[in-house]
């Protein structure tokens, strides 16, 4: 998070599992609001808990087209995301 930022990115984390004042505590991390993840460039997908994996296509049309969904853990059929977001994996 720390290096996206360093490249002038505006970087919100959100994790609706995650007690938002240990992540602040343990992490410095000021988690936000489901309702704050509107008009994003880019999803990155870091976790794969139930409570986002079973949600995702609600978040999907917060990505704006040509946006980017991030999958680290690989946790999506790419062929499910809708067209106008490029899909990236490890």
């Amino acid at each position: 998070m720390r290096e996206l930022e360093s490249f002038g990115l505006q970087v919100v984390v959100y994790d609706p599992v995650v007690d938002p004042s240990h992540a602040k505590h343990e992490y410095d991390l000021t988690l936000c609001a489901r309702e704050d993840l509107k008009n994003l460039d880019a999803l990155i997908l870091a976790v794969t808990h139930d409570e986002i994996i079973n949600a995702i296509d609600s978040f999907l049309p917060d990505v704006l087209e040509g946006g980017v969904v991030v999958d680290i853990k690989s946790a999506l059929d790419p062929a499910s995301l809708p067209t106008g977001l490029t899909y990236w994996s490890l």
